[in-house]
């Protein structure tokens, strides 16, 4: 036999050998907790069951956290399955898994050398880890923690002995899961490997964190392709109509009547209007967006407020709607942020006049609840199908049977943005051939000893 013949052989040997060891640890270790089991029986000791780990005091902010980064049930990423292989190496051990701590559940986001994708949080040594987010979680033998000894993933498939889990927490502390690894015979880990679980934990955070922005990056570049889409659409017939009739006016100008000219005229300034209008709204998205918006509240009679809208709408309701108003709440003045509130209410007002048939009615109503004012704006027009409501207060999106009915999109995102700045709600309901109804809540401090 050749010399390199014989150091295979003896690898091979080695291997089969290890693989034996590890093998008739594990039963003698099952052998051992089955000997205390019966000893117990025996003597009529109570048996221990599995603790599930408590809740954490915070836990429904800590889940809304989990929740933002819009992870779970996602397919595997080799940016994750990189570090639990690396874990695993490091760690020596068979097992390793990022795991996330759902409501009622753990949840897999990576693993190395187990096959289930999720399991009972009640059962998770994840659960426990998660309580104690600043340092790592570890059971150096299932068997002889009584949290764990009768836990169904310690007596069966994966049998675990040992465990060490470092918590996966957010920059605002929440903690979301672990980095884990796992072993079927008991162990401990030195120091350099804790810390090296521990650094790789931060990076499966900053992975997280990572996802989180190309998700934003990849919306915001939508958002830009939708925006240069709209904006030369909204911009070319404007300015088609402005070139043309400026054509029109150079070249016969001196051979048309007086009101001839007048109306071309009017059509420029009509088109520059549009334009003017197409860019203050592109502004103040922006300026919403860069958190740019100023609060500067004053007295103000509602009431009155509402009636000078309404006939500031007027023109555009003229013969063929009808703008009816109803207060609900008698005679109250308030500190609001007059110019805000004018956009939100003009603009949904606007879009109701505009959405609606010839002859049709528009509804606005006020009423005051618990400190909070509402604001109903119900028409009866063409309506919003079901499957556009979620994406309605998006900038540049206009549902689906909209037609030929004018408009950019930008309305409702300002709308909900100046709410939200505001610390209001929006709602909407809507039924197509129906009608829509916005439903709009704006804190607010009322003015004592107000003299209008």
């Amino acid at each position: 036999m050749s010399r390199r013949s014989f150091v295979r052989s003896l690898l091979e040997t080695s291997k089969v050998i290890r693989f034996l060891h590890r093998s008739l640890n594990q039963s003698f270790l099952k052998l051992r907790y089955l000997h205390r089991h019966r000893q117990k029986k025996r003597n009529n000791i109570p048996i221990a069951k599995a603790s599930p780990a408590a809740n954490p005091s915070n836990e429904a902010a800590r889940l809304e956290a989990l929740q933002r980064y819009e992870i779970l049930d996602t397919p595997p990423e080799d940016a994750f399955d990189d570090l639990t292989a690396l874990a695993s190496f490091i760690c020596g051990t068979p097992i390793a898994l990022v795991s996330l701590i759902d409501s009622n559940r753990q949840w897999f986001k990576s693993k190395v050398g187990l096959e289930a994708t999720e399991t009972p949080r009640e059962l998770a040594f994840c659960a426990h880890a998660i309580l104690s987010p600043s340092e790592p979680f570890i059971v150096p033998n299932a068997l002889d923690d009584e949290r764990f000894a009768t836990n169904p993933l310690v007596v069966s498939d994966p049998d675990i002995r040992f465990y060490a889990g470092v918590p996966l927490v957010t920059a605002d502390n929440y903690p979301l899961g672990t980095l884990c690894v796992i072993d079927r015979i008991p162990r401990r880990l030195n120091r350099e490997q804790i810390d090296a679980l521990r650094a790789l934990g931060r990076q499966v955070i900053t992975q997280m964190d990572l996802r989180i922005k190309l998700e934003k990056e990849k919306e915001l570049n939508e958002l830009k392709s939708r925006f240069v889409s709209m904006t030369s659409h909204e911009f070319r017939t404007p300015l088609t109509t402005i070139m043309g009739s400026a054509d029109l006016l150079e070249y016969y100008s001196d051979k048309w009547s007086k009101e001839k000219k007048q109306s071309h005229l009017q059509r420029i300034q009509n088109a520059v209007q549009h334009m003017t209008l197409l860019l203050d709204d592109v502004l103040l998205i922006g300026k919403a967006d860069a958190g740019k918006l100023k609060f500067n509240p004053s007295p103000l009679d509602l009431k009155q407020f509402c009636l000078d809208l309404i006939e500031e709408l007027q023109p555009n309701v003229s013969n063929h709607h009808s703008l009816t108003f109803v207060n609900h709440a008698q005679d109250i003045k308030a500190n609001l942020d007059q110019k805000l509130l004018r956009h939100i209410l003009s603009n949904l007002l606007s879009n109701a006049i505009k959405y609606s048939p010839d002859g049709g009615t528009v509804n606005f109503e006020l009423f005051c609840q618990e400190g909070g004012l509402i604001f109903q704006i119900q028409d009866f027009g063409i309506g919003i199908p079901e499957k556009d409501l979620p994406h309605l207060f998006e900038s540049f999106y206009r549902a689906n049977n909209v037609g030929d009915i004018p408009g950019t999109g930008l309305g409702l995102a300002i709308v909900k943005r100046f709410v939200d700045f505001q610390d209001g709600k929006i709602a909407v309901e809507s039924e197509v051939g129906v009608g829509t109804r916005f439903t709009v809540q704006i804190p607010f401090h009322p003015v004592a000893n107000y003299s209008s």
